[in-house]
């Protein structure tokens, strides 16, 4: 089952934000707490981008250092998703 999310149409996956020509603005938001996330997070940033990561778990990529998300310059955002 899918659900609706606001603003869902300016959602992509990380398939298509490797096929970007550009970025997509200044700020940016990464749904995800994992590898994958984590990393797509830290290019955006990289480029340039206030990046947002949420996520539902206490903390991303279970088992790092605390330290290590704000080092890296993401805005780390603890979700409850209903």
């Amino acid at each position: 089952m899918t659900r609706s999310v606001p603003a869902q149409e300016y959602a992509i996956t990380s398939d298509e934000a490797l096929m970007l020509e550009h970025m997509p603005g200044n700020s940016i938001v990464i749904v995800g707490a994992g590898y994958i996330s984590v990393e797509f997070a830290s290019i955006f940033r990289g480029f340039g981008a206030d990046v947002h990561l949420m996520f539902r778990k206490p903390l991303p990529l279970t088992g790092c250092a605390l330290g290590l998300h704000s080092e890296c310059g993401l805005l780390v955002h603890a979700a409850r998703l209903c």
